[in-house]
């Protein structure tokens, strides 16, 4: 299901600042440093309950030559482990800790799903709402037309569940293509992108069946914009951030930039604390990046803030076991009762055939998927495989969550987090007798 998001989770975007954020700009000193053996120092800020699992996974990263990561153990809602191993920057040997913003895809879903849920839980938003209704706000989009049959029948929570038939396409990747069919340059905004998917896109059957797509949450990310009058980057802090105490340096919306098409040598901004992205040794990529270089973060031509709610987030290990808590504990502080049910109700798919291998009891849910232990007992998890960073929260036994992240991915076609630090981590719980 993930191995299209390889290619749709990565982008490009701006110089300079916004949002008062400020970017670094890539300088040759980004690339991997020659001298770098592989070793994996420690974060010495830490808690290690687990010494089994700090041993098993330092281990790992150094047999597969994983840069840097950070890994969150969750024994009920108490934090029984949180370090970081390994580098967040080879030029300037930044340590990874757990603590450190790094890239983590799909994960964003989350994130995003929390966002629109804020605005169902204040009233802004209803669940229910027709998505195109909501789109035709913006005049661009009422004047454009035909459409394909079937937008006009999806809702909020459609897009939230991964109900609406929209398809996960390349179309990321053939931007330049339909630049050039709508007369524009090269750089599209996201109205160019959703008139375009509106025009041509057939849908594959709106509420018949689970169907993964990222342009359910750009629409999601399109749609909270629409209703609080800001961009996605700050509405993100507003709805979600901010009110889940997290720190703004441990999640925020990655900076981008567009590069010119014919360039072969694309470039990776970051914040100043943000882990640098490294690609590993991998056959699968070898002709797109050269290991150990910084990683090209390849959009075709758009706009990186068009990119928003279903990859381009930056999180700490820290910060998505926050949400994970959230989740798990569900306050009314933050989101009222109803709209928690709701999170918990499985989509009316799961009853149908050909539904996407979900169930009553075991089903994808507002960014997240859902395992339903009791009436009362709820697990949560999520993946996300880029090919140049990756990230995962999921569950060990009914009351352990855990959270891994890590700033390379893909060794040999084989995604790093969930197949070998992930795998550690499980590892390590079972030699320490959990």
């Amino acid at each position: 299901m993930f191995l299209s998001t390889v290619f749709l989770l990565s982008s490009l975007g701006h110089q300079g600042t916004n949002s008062g954020f400020i970017f670094e700009e890539p300088t040759p000193g980004y690339l991997a440093k020659s001298s770098w053996t592989g070793e994996v120092p420690i974060e010495s800020r830490y808690i290690d309950a687990f010494p089994s699992v700090t041993k098993a996974v330092r281990g790992s990263m150094k047999s597969a030559g994983i840069t840097g990561a950070a890994i969150v153990i969750m024994e009920g809602e108490e934090i029984k482990y949180s370090r970081g191993f390994g580098y967040a920057n080879l030029a300037t040997w930044e340590p990874f800790g757990s603590v450190t913003a790094s890239r983590c895809g799909s994960i964003s879903k989350t994130a995003t799903a929390l966002a629109v849920l804020k605005l169902v839980s204040d009233g802004k938003l209803k669940l229910d709402d027709n998505v195109l209704k909501i789109l035709k706000t913006r005049a661009e989009i009422a004047a454009f037309g035909p459409i394909k049959p079937g937008w006009e029948q999806i809702r909020v929570r459609d897009l939230l569940d991964h109900a609406s038939g929209i398809k996960n396409t390349s179309i990321y990747l053939t931007s330049h293509q339909m630049a050039s069919e709508m007369g524009k340059s090269m750089r599209l905004s996201r109205i160019d992108l959703f008139n375009y998917v509106l025009k041509n896109q057939a849908l594959d059957g709106v509420r018949e069946k689970f169907s993964y797509s990222n342009l359910n949450f750009e629409l999601l990310s399109l749609i909270i914009e629409l209703k609080t009058g800001l961009t996605y980057r700050d509405a993100l802090q507003e709805l979600v951030v901010k009110p889940l105490g997290i720190p703004a340096s441990e999640m925020f919306l990655s900076p981008t930039r567009t590069v010119p098409p014919d360039q072969k040598t694309f470039r990776n901004d970051v914040l100043p604390k943000e882990a640098r992205c490294y690609q590993q040794s991998s056959k699968l990529f070898e002709s797109i990046f050269v290991p150990g270089k910084m990683v090209a973060e390849a959009y075709g031509g758009l706009d990186g803030d068009i990119l928003s709610g279903a990859g381009h987030i930056s999180f700490s290990a820290e910060a998505i076991a926050k949400m994970v808590s959230t989740l798990r504990t569900r306050p009314t502080s933050y989101l009222s009762k109803g709209v928690w049910d709701e999170m918990l109700k499985p989509p009316g798919y799961v009853s149908k055939p050909g539904n996407g291998a979900v169930s009553p009891n075991y089903f994808y849910s507002k960014g997240t998927f859902v395992k339903r232990v009791s009436r009362y007992k709820y697990l949560f998890s999520h993946s996300a495989m880029l090919m140049h960073a990756g990230g995962n929260y999921a569950y060990y036994k009914e009351n352990i969550h855990y959270v891994v992240i890590a700033n390379c991915n893909m060794k040999d076609g084989v995604p790093t987090v969930d197949s070998i630090l992930s795998k550690a981590v499980v590892q390590g719980l079972i030699d320490a007798g959990k």
